[in-house]
């Protein structure tokens, strides 16, 4: 039961990660000459001035694993102080 509640989490949590990359690029991003560089940490999306963009796969995979890993470390961290608050 502990296994199938542990890949639910992990689910969700690669989901939020995969939406909060997604919303870093529709945030203001850095621009270069002609190309508007967008996400956070890594720039994944290049939006050229003549209406074509560019997908970087590796930083949006990059991307991903850094929320993923932020996120669970987090959730650790939440469960650790209630499970204290409620001792």
């Amino acid at each position: 039961m502990e296994h199938k509640q542990n890949k639910k989490t992990s689910n969700w949590l690669l989901s939020i990660s995969v939406l909060i990359v997604i919303g870093t690029a529709l945030l203001r991003g850095v621009s270069y000459s002609d190309a508007d560089y967008r996400g956070f940490p890594i720039d994944w999306l290049v939006l050229h001035g003549h209406h074509t963009f560019e997908f970087l796969l590796w930083g949006f995979i990059l991307d991903v694993v850094i929320f993923y890993f932020l996120l669970k470390m987090l959730l650790r961290l939440y469960k650790r102080v209630i499970k204290k608050s409620a001792a």
